[in-house]
């Protein structure tokens, strides 16, 4: 490095020692499990299947797997709306988790 330095005219020819020179850039944040508790999961997914219902057509595919309506009611089995309905969905998720 010192040779470099001449031949090019640098100026400085100290060799610099980075060994003990810190980082500017920070080390990532160790993950950190951000995942709810088991008692709110159970009461957001609660939440949830008491705004779906089970349509018609769903109920009769059960039914011609062989499940009785015990069955299909223990199961909690139930419809999601068709594609494009996300934004309704989370809207009243949202209003029944508050209280609304």
């Amino acid at each position: 490095m010192k040779e470099i330095c001449e031949l090019l005219g640098c100026g400085d020819t100290r060799v610099a020692d980075y060994s003990s020179a810190k980082s500017s850039a920070s080390a990532p944040a160790p993950y950190k499990d951000t995942r709810a508790n088991e008692e709110t999961i159970h009461q957001t997914y609660s939440i949830l299947l008491a705004g779906l219902s089970l349509s018609e057509c769903h109920l009769e595919l059960l039914k011609s797997r062989g499940m009785s309506m015990a069955d299909i009611s223990a199961g909690e089995y139930r419809s999601v709306p068709p594609y494009g309905h996300e934004k309704r969905c989370q809207s009243d998720l949202a209003n029944r988790a508050l209280g609304e």
